[in-house]
């Protein structure tokens, strides 16, 4: 998500954060509430190629659920009895552990 899909989300009222940088094959520490979607994938993950680094904003409160609080790939906020889940890969390529993230995300409750 960039520039316009940024800015869909946020008028929607779904999601508010900011772009703040891109990143190649880079490891990133799942944060304690982030522990709910890492599964069995460990501790952190390695970023693929282009990942998206996100902030999220106060408008729409989330958490971060990997990385830190100004760049974070995973952020996650509740929107009524479910989850928008905001992943900063683009999957164009991906590993084993971004493809359970994916399965992760698309599971959980």
């Amino acid at each position: 998500v960039t520039g316009g899909q940024v800015a869909l989300l946020a008028e929607a009222g779904l999601l508010d954060v900011t772009v703040v940088s891109s990143g190649d094959n880079q490891p990133v520490r799942f944060t304690p509430a982030g522990r709910r979607i890492a599964g069995n994938i460990g501790e952190s993950f390695q970023t693929t190629n282009s990942t998206q680094f996100y902030r999220a904003n106060t408008a729409l409160p989330a958490e971060v659920w990997a990385g830190t609080d100004t760049a974070a790939p995973i952020v996650a906020r509740r929107v009524g009895l479910g989850w928008v889940i905001l992943m900063g890969m683009d999957y164009y390529e991906s590993n084993e552990q971004t493809q359970k993230l994916l399965l992760h995300a698309v599971t959980y409750r």
